[in-house]
């Protein structure tokens, strides 16, 4: 094992040790996240007091394109 090799498998070790390790890739949980948080950056637009929040609304317009995917239709 290089020293390069060694000194990167320390900081895994000690970052995970810590629960610092931060995935090189997000899970879907994350990726959602991220999504719901951008749409709360949307300025409501819509008059009066609507009784859906838009960001529950654009999430529900994500789900529905989402699941359009064949693979996630079979249960």
């Amino acid at each position: 094992m290089s020293p390069r090799q060694f000194r990167r498998q320390h900081k895994i070790e000690q970052d995970k040790l810590l629960g610092t390790f931060v995935r090189k890739h997000p899970s879907a949980d994350a990726l959602i996240g991220i999504i719901r948080e951008s749409f709360e950056q949307v300025s409501e637009t819509r008059k009066g007091k609507p009784e859906i929040p838009m960001e529950d609304a654009l999430m529900s317009a994500f789900a529905m394109f989402s699941l359009k995917d064949p693979s996630l239709q079979r249960l």
